[in-house]
């Protein structure tokens, strides 16, 4: 727990405290696995094609990481790490002067991403002319279907984790986890991927700190919509907020239908 949380709310009751720092402790040794299981991509694109084949989501979830690093950030002079971003105009523009597969493989995956709508149209105009091959993952992109919604919660309601399953044009599934802390406010705290199918981790999860749940697709949608509404992100992770363009990605392809959210407070879960 942050210093911040900390300051917010002091826990009196001291059994209860150990059982929050062992949950935080098995969260983080969780988180590690996580980051391990999302491959990184090759330093140039000679192997690009190949790379995609094998690890289509470690891939997306590169792209996402290059999308969201080329948005400003208010909090840049205070922050320790530098963010390498990436000109998508000019990258554009050179898919169109000699397009070949590695170039059209990440129109593709920024087509998609991207949450400019006027630059992310440019972009799918220019895949829908190009001729050339693409993997049948990156070809079906806007296909991706994202199946399985789970709550994992912690008993005493401070945080929850939301599992979502999602699986691409070729069968590789993933799950997205987007972890939210609930003090006046339901914040996005975390957000990573788990290289493997949602059921897998439904079925291993049995702390009994932790209560795991199927919910709709549509009130996940709802919570996480929700969430991603807040303007900044103080609190950054290995994978958040590299992975929001990836989140909302997913997100935009889960029906819709929840007519409201409620507000939680520090201790409760969302109803």
């Amino acid at each position: 727990m942050s210093a911040l949380v900390r300051s917010v709310r002091v826990m009196s009751d001291g059994r209860r405290n150990r059982k929050m720092k062992q949950a935080r402790r098995d969260a983080r040794r969780a988180k590690k696995r996580r980051v391990d299981a999302v491959p990184e991509p090759p330093p140039d694109d000679r192997s690009l094609i190949s790379f995609a084949m094998e690890n289509p989501w470690g891939l997306l979830m590169f792209a996402s990481e290059k999308v969201e690093a080329a948005k400003p950030d208010p909090f840049s002079n205070w922050r320790s790490d530098q963010r390498t971003s990436v000109d998508f105009g000019h990258l554009l523009q050179n898919f169109l002067n000699a397009p070949h597969s590695e170039s059209a493989l990440l129109v593709a995956l920024f087509s998609e991403l991207l949450d400019d709508q006027e630059l992310q149209q440019r972009y799918r105009v220019a895949l829908d002319a190009y001729q050339g091959p693409l993997p049948p993952w990156v070809a079906g992109l806007r296909e991706v279907e994202v199946h399985r919604a789970v709550r994992h919660s912690y008993v005493l309601g401070d945080f929850d984790e939301l599992w979502i399953g999602a699986r691409l044009a070729d069968g590789r599934e993933a799950t997205c986890v987007i972890r939210m802390e609930h003090l006046e406010d339901s914040e996005i705290v975390d957000a990573d991927l788990w290289v493997d199918a949602i059921d897998i981790h439904v079925r291993r999860s049995s702390n009994a700190d932790f209560t795991t749940v199927d919910m709709s697709l549509a009130d996940a949608r709802a919570w996480i919509e929700r969430s991603l509404q807040q303007k900044f992100v103080f609190r950054k992770t290995a994978t958040w907020p590299g992975c929001r363009p990836l989140v909302r990605w997913l997100v935009g392809h889960m029906p819709g239908g929840r007519r409201r959210v409620p507000v939680v407070g520090f201790g409760m879960g969302i109803g």
